[in-house]
């Protein structure tokens, strides 16, 4: 198994700059770290590019790294550091904005009168409403004209998808924000609540696009009309690599949520004052554009070696980090750059060290011990069913004679959640993982001579 440790360490720090106090005890974002690995790219290798993204500990993005002020070590030897980018904040990206106005989107939870439950009634029977009423849907569509303010300045496309019962009011990709302004502003409440239909919709239509894209979905209620599920979302999603950021208000289920938000790389927020989502709105907007890259030189060029241990550190004497750690499968066509790498050089010292045939044959059994330890890995062959429940079953594959054999199974930061040190020695090891949070681990079984590659697993 060839695998990256990454584990950032953000150091010497003072105070943060951040959102007020308000918005920060009014707006929760489900998912915030202060730092999220996004992916690494080592196919380049030996240089190696890690993407991530940076925010203070109120959410914010933070806009100040800079490359002076990174470190970086590969297996504890200094790296050179190649650039530092913040590959997101001027690059133009397409943006979906998935709307909810259903007829619960009359209602305002922060406005509702003690002795109503809805004032839907009023709404589509022409009666008065209260006065100084708001409903939400008015602050929702606030809250998208100021993301679409924001985009002005920016080459960023944007389309918008609205739904109801059925996804009925669709604007394409545009350039032109005041054709998508207009558009949003005659939207009105109606019908049920198709959810997920929209977001399929609206996925189908950006992963057209060559530009990296994202959705931004408003739900103010449970979905009760879709065709499709939340997971059909989830995969499709993945599959086109569009992260959704979804935005709940009021009587949702959040648990499904954060579900879509987190298994595609976005983030989840929810407020129950629909006043918030204009701040929302303009947070994420943020969040979207503060993508970093870093990409440095690795002094590490041994292929048998089973693990990377990389660390960063960030000396910024104004920000507060905190520490973040990931793990990541090397790709097949690295372990074979390195391995003819490491067969040149073998080839380059048997030229200059010809000592006859006992040298050759000295060289030969080296070589053979080389290759005879990459057969005798331990390979993990099947893991069923993935996606699990509860119960996972692991297939897998031991040289002879090994005993001894342990299993670990990591979360997405790194941290160890199970750890059995005997397993069967059947080849066939069926674990009870109720206890597991729903969500994307890695499984690797290892002994005293082997270790084998990673496998990804979801439980849902």
């Amino acid at each position: 198994m060839r695998h990256l440790t990454i584990v950032i360490l953000f150091i010497k720090t003072l105070t943060c700059f951040g959102q007020t106090e308000e918005i920060q005890t009014e707006i929760k974002s489900e998912n915030a770290f202060d730092l999220s690995i996004i992916k690494v790219y080592p196919d380049s290798f030996p240089n190696v590019s890690v993407v991530f993204q940076a925010k203070n500990k109120f959410g914010k993005p933070l806009w100040t790294l800079d490359k002076s002020e990174i470190q970086v070590t590969e297996n504890h030897k200094d790296c050179d550091v190649i650039q530092l980018l913040n590959i997101s904040k001027d690059k133009p990206i397409n943006i979906g904005l998935v709307f909810d106005h259903s007829g619960s989107m009359v209602d305002n939870p922060a406005q509702m009168p003690q002795d109503l439950e809805t004032m839907q009634d009023y709404y589509f029977s022409g009666l008065p409403m209260p006065e100084d009423y708001v409903m939400a849907i008015d602050y929702a569509k606030e809250g998208v004209l100021g993301f679409l303010d924001e985009t002005k300045p920016s080459n960023d496309s944007i389309s918008f998808v609205g739904f109801s019962t059925t996804v009925d009011k669709i604007y394409p990709l545009t350039n032109d924000v005041s054709g998508i302004k207009l558009f949003v502003e005659e939207v009105s409440p109606n019908g049920r609540t198709s959810f997920y239909d929209a977001l399929f919709l609206t996925i189908e239509n950006l992963s057209k696009g060559s530009s990296k894209s994202v959705i931004v979905a408003l739900t103010d209620g449970q979905d009760n009309e879709s065709t499709h599920t939340s997971q059909e979302v989830i995969d499709f999603a993945n599959d086109k690599e569009i992260a959704i950021y979804t935005i709940g208000l009021g009587n949702v289920n959040s648990t499904l949520l954060e579900q879509v938000s987190q298994k595609t790389d976005g983030l989840y927020y929810y407020t129950n004052d629909p006043k918030k989502l204009k701040d929302i709105y303009l947070n994420i907007k943020e969040q979207i554009k503060s993508i970093y890259q870093v990409d440095y030189t690795s002094n590490t060029l041994d292929y048998l070696e089973e693990e990377r241990l990389i660390q960063f550190s960030f000396v910024n004497d104004t920000l507060e980090f905190s520490e973040n750690s990931s793990i990541y499968s090397l790709p097949e066509e690295v372990i074979s750059y390195l391995k003819e790498k490491e067969e040149e050089r073998i080839s380059s010292k048997r030229n200059r060290f010809i000592f006859g045939g006992l040298t050759i044959l000295l060289l030969g059994l080296g070589s053979f011990i080389v290759y005879k330890r990459k057969k005798e890995e331990l390979i993990i062959a099947k893991t069923y069913p993935n996606p699990f429940e509860n119960e996972l079953t692991i297939k897998y594959n031991s040289p002879k004679n090994s005993t001894n054999t342990a299993l670990k199974i990591i979360d997405m930061n790194g941290n160890l959640v199970f750890h059995k040190t005997q397993i069967n020695s059947n080849g066939i090891e069926r674990l009870n993982l109720e206890s597991l949070e729903n969500g994307m681990y890695i499984i690797q079984i290892f002994n005293d001579d082997n270790m084998s590659e990673t496998v990804k697993v979801a439980k849902n």
